[in-house]
């Protein structure tokens, strides 16, 4: 008989600030894991759209992938 497969649960939050000073620049701290069962969680920063994106992207196809 085979055994249930256990969900997996993944945890992307970013922490977004724009700061006023410098014409509304970004900073994102973006803290996400594929696994939090498993995986100790990874700390990025991104300073536009286009990166923080990325890094979206990067992680919703690394955990549909595993």
């Amino acid at each position: 008989m085979n055994e249930p497969v256990p969900p997996r649960f993944g945890l992307l939050v970013i922490r977004a600030l724009v700061e006023d000073e410098g014409g509304g620049r970004l900073i994102a701290r973006i803290t996400r894991t594929i696994d939090v069962a498993r995986e100790q969680p990874v700390t990025s920063v991104a300073s536009d759209v286009e990166d923080l994106c990325s890094i979206i992207r990067g992680w919703l196809e690394a955990i549909l992938s595993s």
